[in-house]
Order: structure tokens, then C-alpha cells, then sequence
């Protein structure tokens, strides 16, 4: 990441870290994926609190984005989502310009601006 420029510094890793703390433990997502098997699930999710909810609640994502209303719901949806991560943005560790990820050089021609939805 050094020549992109994006940020790659100690608080940037630290981020990265807290991001990956997230995921699920390889040895209990085995465990579910091998209980799937085993019971013969057609899909297996790795969601231990609520699968049936959690499986709902993409495929009614998926659902808004096959029609021009669907698609509005969900960039309100996600607007509204963007408006409440801001306002708590300001107690976040890695508010300061100098963690995230930075943008990319502007030589780079690889890399896209992201867009919204």
C-alpha cells in the first residue's frame, strides 16, 4: 500500500485490526459450516444469534435492488445509515486524517472513486 497512497501507518493497521477482531473464529465457523453438512442444509450461514432473521434481512436487500423503487428504498436506507454513522463518527479512535485509509494517488487509474448506490 505504500506507493498507492493510501495511509499505511500505525493507526491504519490498528484499524485494520479492529475491523478483522470482528470476524468469527475459524474453529467455530468449521463447527457450523460441519453441522450444516452434516444436517444436509442447502445453505449454511456462519450466524450463530438469528440465521432465519439475518438470511431475511439480505434477501430483502436483494429484493430492493431489482426494481427503480426497491433501489430508492435502499439508498434511503443507506443514507439514512451513512447520517447516523456520522453522528457518532466524532468518538470514533480513528476520526483524524492521518488513520483510515486515505485516497489513492491520483496517477493510479485502477482505483475508482466509490460511488453510493
Amino acid at each position: 500500500m505504500k506507493n498507492t497512497g493510501y495511509n499505511v501507518n500505525e493507526k491504519t493497521i490498528d484499524f485494520l485490526r479492529s475491523i478483522h477482531a470482528q470476524g468469527m473464529d475459524p474453529v467455530e465457523l468449521a463447527q457450523i459450516l460441519k453441522k450444516g453438512i452434516e444436517n444436509e442444509q442447502l445453505f449454511v450461514l456462519p450466524f450463530t444469534d438469528d440465521p432465519e432473521g439475518t438470511m431475511k434481512q439480505h434477501c430483502d436487500t436483494l429484493m430492493n435492488y431489482i426494481t427503480p423503487e426497491g433501489m430508492k428504498r435502499q439508498e434511503e436506507m443507506m443514507r439514512k445509515r451513512m447520517e447516523e454513522m456520522a453522528k457518532h463518527a466524532d468518538m470514533s479512535p480513528y476520526r483524524t486524517t492521518d488513520s483510515g485509509f486515505g485516497k489513492a494517488r491520483p496517477d493510479i487509474t485502477w482505483v475508482k472513486e466509490r460511488r453510493g448506490f
